[in-house]
């Protein structure tokens, strides 16, 4: 009988081509480049995982994966500010480790900096996403992060912290990474492997509140938790990077707490996506205009109005009304984004 399988070459032949994966515009690390060079990676190590005679997908992926810890300055950056990368290099990197013909054929400081790759995700993904922290961006003081609201945004930082769980062997050994965590040797680790963009961005200075006190410093906050103060910027590399006028933008208790996902435990993996998929696929009602909404809670919508037979219904995703999907000319649009859709799903099926 004829193997069947859910590789297509043409994809594979794909993703072999695709540049080297690299962090290397920070001011739009979340798309481009990175999106697509995770994925690829994630697609070629697949392709391996089936067909152990896959030699050039594992030739490539074992390229992108040294190239993304090597000496230059293309390493991973951790803050809120990737969102959507985090689930495919995460996947990429956790399945690399449970496939030997890949992960073998990395060197022991290699394996360190993936080490601390995974540690960092897990850091800032805790901080921003565990249920006692309600911060509005990490601690590199950049984004606009709302955890609650945005579906996207719960996806993809809720999902890549099941595959660190399996890259560390299991919730238990990654809570308890998380509870021994030390902003100190953090630091030291991260200059040790020339990841010196992700450095400066946990050692950013905060600001002099209008008492005259300098706000909590990335230090205290990520171990002690407390208020977060942001500095205000807009300039061409970061126009969103915001707050404050004297006020917190969220309190917490830091990175130091087990990861509880809505009540769920990083342990419960079945629950956090079900939980998931119920916030991006549980219908609603359409709405005509865009913006955060009042009550926290995000609505579905259909951009020309026409009522549909399956408004509300189980299924349709839920989206928040946005004003970003302009398309430069007539101003900003309703947002209504089969992609959206699909990619949240295809991250989910993804972990599962």
């Amino acid at each position: 009988m004829e193997k069947k399988t859910y590789i297509d070459p043409i994809r594979l032949r794909e993703a072999i081509e695709v540049p080297l994966l690299e962090f290397v515009r920070e001011g739009d690390i979340n798309r481009g480049g990175v999106l697509w060079g995770a994925s690829a990676m994630l697609y070629m190590i697949l392709a391996v995982r089936e067909d152990a005679s896959a030699v050039e997908a594992a030739d490539r992926a074992v390229e992108h994966l040294k190239n993304l810890v090597s000496d230059k300055d293309v390493g991973p950056v951790f803050d809120l500010g990737p969102f959507w990368v985090y689930t495919n290099l995460t996947a990429a990197i956790a399945l690399a480790k449970a496939t030997p013909a890949i992960w073998s054929r990395l060197d022991a400081r290699e394996v360190a900096a993936y080490d601390l790759t995974m540690r960092c995700f897990a850091y800032i993904l805790n901080f921003g996403n565990s249920d006692p922290n309600e911060y509005a961006s990490g601690p590199s003081m950049r984004g606009n992060f709302g955890k609650g609201w945005n579906p996207n945004y719960r996806l993809a930082n809720a999902t890549p912290m099941l595959f660190i769980s399996s890259y560390f062997g299991g919730a238990e050994a990654t809570n308890a990474l998380l509870l021994a965590f030390d902003y100190d040797v953090m630091m030291r680790e991260l200059l040790d492997f020339g990841f010196l963009r992700a450095r400066s961005a946990f050692a950013v200075e905060p600001p002099i509140l209008p008492d005259g006190t300098r706000g909590t410093s990335p230090k205290e906050v990520m171990e002690s938790g407390g208020p977060l103060y942001l500095k205000w910027r807009d300039d061409a590399t970061a126009p969103r990077l915001h707050i404050t006028d004297g006020k917190p933008a969220g309190q917490g208790v830091g990175v130091r707490t087990p990861f509880v996902y809505h009540g769920n435990p990083l342990s419960s993996v079945g629950a956090i996506l079900n939980d998931l998929l119920l916030h991006n696929y549980a219908g609603g009602p359409v709405v005509s205009s865009y913006g955060e909404y009042p009550d926290g809670k995000p609505k579905a919508y259909i951009l020309d109005g026409v009522p549909s037979p399956v408004e509300g219904s189980l299924g349709m995703m839920k989206e928040f009304a946005s004003g970003d999907g302009g398309n430069g000319t007539s101003g900003p649009d309703i947002r209504s984004s089969c992609g959206y859709t699909s990619h949240d799903f295809i991250m989910i099926i993804a972990t599962l």
